[in-house]
């Protein structure tokens, strides 16, 4: 029976890796939702830096099919995450949210600006269609326009600038030549737009979706669609040691040696119990450690407990950054 036990070892070793996945909130709903969210309440609800924020991130998308999402978190580890790799983080996050617009007009040019307040870190990560061209214009844009904010704790400010940048950034778009683009936006001037970049489908927005700056009652835990649960590959781990567990039983039952019946049927069992009575744990911590932990940031900051604003739009319809040990393009930095 050692091969069962192989078997076994694999499928635990399977289910610890769901019991290791970092947990990101859920992005968009049927592909939208809001371009900026504030869990670390870096940002006055309704506030000059916010409608600032707003006005670039409507442009961006509404005239270049670019969604600059905005995410500020306390610490990584919040969302079970154990590394110190800003950039490898915030692409796991810019994928579980699919940021960009591929499955309306195929464009894969989201942006997102994620900063991380206790860990003193920020990455901005970039869609595919950016590839590596533009890393260093997003260098540049961490290094000029928002770290010098963040150094005087100016966090609102230093976001508000990072995405005017970001802004002109997507006027460019990825198809132009990075050398042109200057943080500070002086390179844009009236020059005729670059020749070499194709023609872009504009995604007309939903009236349904409209900005809304005021305080939103909905809360972060919106139902996941059942097109994002069955891309989850947690999904499929629980699926696979399950029908294995359910096979094995199977076996069981047709077996007519007494000892290999009984051996099939325990280990179906564990196989098919296992991964369900783990899951279900971890959501029991997950739902305690996250009340717990907003409990404690609400009371601290004295801040409303909205975290979500900015433009809200079609933005999370299908985005990758990155591939295998690729961590996509983009930049990182620490202050």
């Amino acid at each position: 029976m050692s091969v069962l036990r192989m078997v076994v070892a694999f499928a635990f070793m399977l289910v610890m890796s769901v019991a290791q996945a970092i947990n990101i909130p859920v992005g968009g709903v049927n592909g939208k939702g809001y371009f900026l969210r504030d869990y670390a309440h870096l940002l006055k609800n309704g506030g000059a830096a916010e409608q600032s924020i707003t006005a670039v991130q409507r442009e961006a998308f509404e005239t270049k099919s670019t969604p600059i999402v905005i995410v500020t978190i306390n610490r990584m580890r919040d969302y079970g995450y154990g590394g110190k790799d800003v950039h490898h983080f915030s692409r796991l996050w810019f994928n579980k949210w699919e940021i960009g617009t591929e499955r309306t007009n195929h464009k894969n040019a989201g942006i997102l600006l994620l900063v991380s307040k206790g860990d003193r870190m920020v990455s901005i990560q970039l869609g595919n269609d950016w590839r590596h061209n533009w890393d260093s214009a997003a260098q540049a844009i961490i290094d000029e326009k928002i770290l010098p904010a963040f150094r005087e704790k100016d966090f609102g400010g230093g976001i508000a600038q990072g995405v005017e940048a970001l802004g002109v950034m997507a006027k460019f778009g990825p198809e132009a030549d990075p050398a042109r683009f200057s943080p500070s936006g002086e390179e844009l001037s009236e020059s005729e737009p670059d020749s070499s970049q194709p023609s872009v489908d504009v995604v007309q927005p939903d009236p349904d979706h409209a900005v809304s700056l005021q305080p939103d009652s909905t809360p972060d835990s919106t139902p996941v669609s059942t097109e994002s649960l069955w891309r989850n590959p947690i999904v499929w781990m629980i699926g696979l040691c399950f029908g294995l567990g359910f096979a094995l039983v199977i076996l069981g039952i047709v077996e007519k040696d007494p000892e290999k019946r009984s051996q099939l049927i325990k280990y179906g069992v564990i196989l098919m119990v296992l991964p369900l009575a783990l899951i279900a744990l971890l959501a029991a911590f997950s739902g305690r450690s996250r009340g717990a932990s907003n409990a404690s940031s609400n009371a601290s900051s004295g801040q409303s407990s909205r975290s979500e604003g900015g433009y809200s739009g079609g933005g999370f319809s299908g985005g990758s950054s990155g591939s295998g040990n690729d961590d996509g393009g983009g930049a990182s930095g620490s202050w």
